[in-house]
């Protein structure tokens, strides 16, 4: 056993880019799908980056609309003035 070598589970894979900029990508050594970077080239992690603009973007569109009473009350005192203007 001395004189054998056990292959490690994960392997990296460095790229260096024409920036200067290294990214270390593990990569397994037995994989069927592909293996998707979530680092950009100044080694910011895109995946907090990502969530945080979705979590923001999905509390836009689904921020409650305005129900409260004085909201319909609005309309029901232009309606009803519309109402009496067309009796006269």
């Amino acid at each position: 056993m001395a004189g054998q070598h056990s292959l490690p589970i994960f392997r990296s894979l460095r790229l260096v880019l024409s920036n200067g900029a290294s990214i270390t990508v593990p990569s397994a050594l037995r994989r069927e799908q592909p293996y998707f970077l979530k680092f950009d080239v100044f080694n910011h992690n895109l995946w907090r980056h990502n969530i945080k603009g979705e979590v923001d973007a999905g509390q836009a569109d689904q921020a409650a609309p305005d129900r409260t009473l004085g909201f319909y009350n609005k309309y029901k005192q232009r309606s009803s003035g519309q109402q009496q203007r067309q009796r006269r």
